[in-house]
């Protein structure tokens, strides 16, 4: 950007010149001066801003590597960082990505592709997604996901819902647990779990429990069950099985029925399982018994 280096001034006394006698060197050295500083700006009509540009505004600065920097930047139209951005601050509106139209914050179909954040996410309300997938093959031995409530009063896990349909079968699983041999553990639509029950484990040692005393006669008790055969309501294809109702096992062992969900009763059946092996163990000692008696009749 050049000067009008013609000087225009008023004819004072008639003689054809104007303007006022000056050091015409000192007035090419002040022009220069000034286009220089002029071409400075030339990059902001389109070019690239190399040097620092500083605030009028005390001394805060972009580009420097002081401690100094603007408390707002107003940007009236795009910014295109070919590096890294590091905010300290939030993300109020919306967050365009100039790949194509993806874009975070917006309500509009498109969406970016990957996101890779090497650290924490804090998400405060809803996350809507299509899929989430975990890979922790760079690095092995931690957790490829953590679910931490940390609420102390009231905290809750985990919940899947299946919105706009009740699959109720054996596929449509809830959870699925899978290693390189094959599918090791299950939760299907239909509430059952499908895994390898001979490796389940109970917690079952004497250090954690109360014992109070050897467990009363079981047969008096366990004979008064009513087993039926039935099937569930929402699932009648399911072949016909002996059951229990929670409904009937109160009337022996109220212990033992709690609620399932808000007005649904069930039946922690481990401990019915527990009677049972009791009851067993009675009519093996009644079997003993009555065989000794028997050995002692034939030995007259």
């Amino acid at each position: 950007m050049a000067l009008d280096r013609s000087w225009v001034g008023t004819d004072d006394d008639g003689s054809g010149e104007t303007g006022t006698v000056v050091n015409l060197a000192y007035m090419d050295a002040l022009l220069d001066a000034i286009d220089a500083q002029l071409a400075l700006l030339v990059p902001l009509a389109g070019g690239t801003l190399t040097g620092d540009l500083k605030f009028t505004d005390a001394t805060y600065d972009i580009g420097k590597s002081g401690a100094t920097r603007p408390p707002d930047l107003f940007l009236s139209r795009k910014a295109v960082i070919g590096g890294t951005l590091t905010l300290g601050g939030n993300v109020v509106s919306d967050l365009l990505f100039t790949d194509a139209t993806y874009d975070i914050g917006k309500s509009g179909a498109t969406r970016p592709r990957d996101g890779f954040f090497s650290r924490n996410v804090a998400i405060g309300g809803t996350l809507a997604v299509s899929g989430i997938q975990t890979n922790t093959v760079a690095t092995g031995g931690v957790n490829s996901a953590n679910f931490i409530s940390s609420h102390a009063t009231n905290p809750y896990g985990i919940y899947i819902n299946y919105s706009a349909v009740a699959p109720n079968g054996t596929g449509n699983e809830f959870v699925t647990c899978v290693d390189s041999v094959g599918v090791k553990c299950a939760i299907r639509s239909n509430g059952g779990i499908a895994n390898f029950s001979a490796n389940n484990v109970n917690l079952s040692d004497a250090r954690v429990k109360r014992i109070l005393g050897p467990a009363p006669e079981a047969r008096s008790a366990f004979r008064r069950l009513a087993f039926v055969v039935g099937t569930y309501r929402d699932d009648p294809g399911t072949p016909p099985d002996v059951m229990v109702t929670a409904q009937q096992v109160a009337e022996v062992y109220p212990s033992l029925v709690t609620e399932f969900a808000p007005g649904l009763l069930g039946v922690r059946e481990h401990g019915l399982l527990m009677r049972a092996c009791q009851v067993i163990q009675e009519l093996d000692a009644v079997v003993r018994e009555q065989d000794a008696r028997l050995v002692a009749l034939e030995a007259r």
